[in-house]
């Protein structure tokens, strides 16, 4: 008796093991198909009203280029170096990501 507790118990660690690498594969493949590129477009969207006010400013504040309206209100797309301010991006609420990610690429 008491071995098919242990089997049981074995086969659940097992699933959730599965389960915990599936969780961590789709993140994984989220994040590398819309991290912003290295160069290239990028899509801002900001997340609170302070961010959508001051996002112009701040997407060109490191040299980008504002190339065109995001598809979602108030986001921008811009060409530039879409890693080098992404931290700071985030940081003031507005979540940079790969234009061509959503459809955004090569529009001006």
């Amino acid at each position: 008796m008491r071995t098919r507790r242990s089997s049981t118990n074995h086969t659940r660690n097992g699933s959730r093991i599965i389960a915990l690498q599936a969780v961590i594969g789709a993140f994984a493949t989220f994040v590398v198909v819309l991290a912003p590129p290295a160069s290239g477009e990028t899509l801002l969207i900001p997340f609170t009203p302070a961010a959508a006010n001051r996002l112009p400013r701040l997407a060109t504040s490191d040299g980008s280029v504002l190339v065109a309206r995001g598809p979602i209100a108030g986001s921008l797309i811009v060409r530039g170096s879409g890693l080098r301010a992404a931290r700071h991006l985030i940081a003031l609420g507005v979540l940079p990501i790969a234009a061509s990610a959503i459809g955004c690429g090569d529009v001006a």
